[in-house]
C-alpha cells in the first residue's frame, strides 16, 4: 500500500485523538506537566548530544561511534538526527509566538530532514554493518498498525 502525506497526516492524527493525546485542556496543570516531561525527554537527548560533542574524538573512536567508517558514518547520522531536532525546536519557537503559517513551515523541514535521513540510512547501511531496514513508507505503515493497539496514553500517566 501506498500512502500521501495528506494521509499520513490524517492516520497519525486520528490514532493520537483516540489514544488520548488531544483531550487535555491547555489551561489544566496535567497539560503543563505533559509539557514538562517532553521537555525532560528533549534535554536528555540534548545532554547526550552534549556529552558526544565535548569527548575527544579518540574517545568517541573507542566507544564505536565512529569506528573506521568512512566519515564516521555513526557520527554523520547522529549529527543527520540532531538536524531533525533542530527544526523540531524551529517548530516550536513559531507556535509560542502562535505564528502557525511558519509552523507548518518548521514541520515541513522536519518530514525534508527525516526523508533525507531515510533516504541516507538506506543508502548507506553498510557503512554501519546492518542489514538493509525497510522503506520509511513501510516503516510508517507498521508503525501506525502498532500504535492503533497501544492503551489510551500509551498506558502512561502524565
Amino acid at each position: 500500500m501506498s500512502i500521501n502525506i495528506t494521509k499520513l497526516v490524517e492516520l497519525a492524527h486520528s490514532n493520537a485523538v483516540a489514544k488520548g493525546f488531544h483531550t487535555v485542556d491547555p489551561r489544566a496543570s496535567d497539560h503543563r506537566r505533559a509539557v514538562l516531561t517532553v521537555g525532560l525527554e528533549v534535554m536528555e537527548a540534548c545532554d547526550l548530544i552534549e556529552q558526544i560533542r565535548k569527548q575527544p574524538m579518540t574517545h568517541v573512536r573507542r566507544r564505536g561511534i565512529a569506528e573506521d567508517l568512512p566519515g564516521g558514518a555513526q557520527l554523520h547520522l547522529l549529527v543527520a538526527l540532531t538536524l531533525i531536532a533542530t527544526e523540531v525546536s524551529e517548530a516550536m519557537e513559531a507556535a509560542m509566538e502562535s505564528d502557525l503559517d511558519h509552523c507548518m513551515e518548521e514541520l515541513a523541514d522536519v518530514l525534508i530532514r527525516v526523508g533525507d535521513v531515510a533516504g541516507w540510512i538506506k543508502a548507506n547501511h553498510e557503512l554501519l554493518d546492518a542489514p538493509a531496514p525497510p522503506s520509511l513508507e513501510a516503516a510508517v505503515l507498521v508503525k501506525i498498525e502498532v500504535n492503533k493497539d497501544r492503551p489510551y496514553l500509551h498506558g502512561k500517566h502524565v
